[in-house]
């Protein structure tokens, strides 16, 4: 699987000298579902950072250490489901 840009598709579709091409071109483009849904990785991050905080408050032994760690595992797994856990 490839990310693109699509919305720089879309427009480099308008040198196509055929109406109809570019019409059901754009059509299949818009109607492509989404690789990864920004809004639902970025509010899982936002979510596992502060899990980092409330751990690093309570563990005092090594605080950084292990929450860097699971932050990272937390991080990979939401990447590699692409924003679902």
């Amino acid at each position: 699987m490839r990310l693109i840009d699509a919305d720089l598709l879309l427009e480099n579709i308008v040198h196509l000298n055929n109406v109809y091409v570019q019409g059901r071109m754009a059509y299949i483009i818009d109607n492509q579902p989404t690789a990864y849904d920004v809004e639902t990785v970025v509010a899982e991050l936002e979510e596992g950072c502060n899990e980092f905080y409330s751990m690093a408050k309570h563990n005092k032994e090594n605080p950084y250490n292990e929450g860097v760690l699971e932050g990272y595992k937390r991080t990979l797994k939401i990447v590699r489901n692409g924003g679902r856990e």
